[in-house]
């Protein structure tokens, strides 16, 4: 099950002016990194196609825009409401299912596994190779993630894709670095993840640019790739780009996955 409270302790967070990446500093234009971003004359539409690495040559194609979905099911930042806000979730879900637009980003956290499960209800009836779920996790200090450590990622998964109604995940993230487990024991369970055929790729978000190759580093060890970076990302919160940490991805064939808040 997921952690109760997780989307209070989410908010919390938010509340006291944490965030995935520091306030913005006045940048040197001369750190702009252009080369590192897309390609001005790229146009991605719906079926345009990312890949992701994936283990034996399995590889991932995602789409380039994912829906966010922290907001459905979650009370404590967005005052979810079923009654007012669940047909609001089905209607939009139309939409996008019309134009393609089906690669949704949750959480174990997002309303304590409650957008897990709006999702798995969206996802039924649904050809799996129709539509492209991530979903992530977070080292909430319960008696699954301190006692099980490198088991935790694939206890909590197996809650996951119950709440999903699914036998797999596209991707799977560890949230943050927040985790008491060296990067080491995590990796340890992020690959498993994968072998077990639960996750078909694996990475992580809000990690800074050490953190990520720490993590590829332990990942290569289980013959597992780091296959995706996610963190916060937009024109007032470019430390991605300046701290070289989309360069990185570049170099080492990472997908950068950024998103505004």
């Amino acid at each position: 099950m997921a952690t109760p409270g997780t989307q209070y302790m989410m908010q919390a967070c938010l509340a006291a002016d944490m965030s995935s990446s520091p306030h913005p500093k006045p940048v040197d234009p001369y750190l702009s990194d252009p080369v590192s971003m897309l390609p001005p004359g790229l146009t991605p539409d719906s079926n345009s196609r990312i890949t992701l690495r994936g283990v034996s040559g399995k590889d991932v194609l995602i789409p380039c825009l994912s829906i966010g979905a922290w907001s459905w099911g979650d009370k404590a930042t967005f005052d979810y409401n079923p009654t007012r806000d669940l047909p609001r979730i089905h209607a939009a879900w139309a939409k996008l299912k019309a134009v393609g637009l089906t690669f949704v980003d949750t959480a174990q956290s997002y309303g304590d596994g409650e957008s897990e499960r709006i999702c798995g209800i969206l996802f039924r009836d649904m050809p799996r190779d129709s539509f492209v779920v991530q979903t992530k996790w977070l080292s909430t200090p319960d008696i699954t993630n301190t006692v099980l450590q490198s088991g935790g990622p694939k206890s909590k998964l197996k809650d996951s894709l119950v709440r999903l109604q699914l036998d797999y995940v596209d991707i799977y993230l560890v949230q943050g670095p927040i985790h008491p487990s060296k990067i080491s024991i995590v990796a340890k369970g992020m690959a498993g993840c994968v072998k077990s055929g639960m996750a078909r790729a694996v990475g992580v978000a809000n990690y800074d640019t050490n953190e990520m190759i720490k993590m590829a580093d332990e990942l290569a060890k289980h013959d597992v790739p780091l296959s995706v970076c996610q963190c916060e990302y937009s024109v007032v919160r470019r430390l991605p780009e300046v701290s070289g940490l989309i360069r990185e991805c570049k170099n080492a064939v990472f997908a950068f996955k950024g998103f505004p808040r």
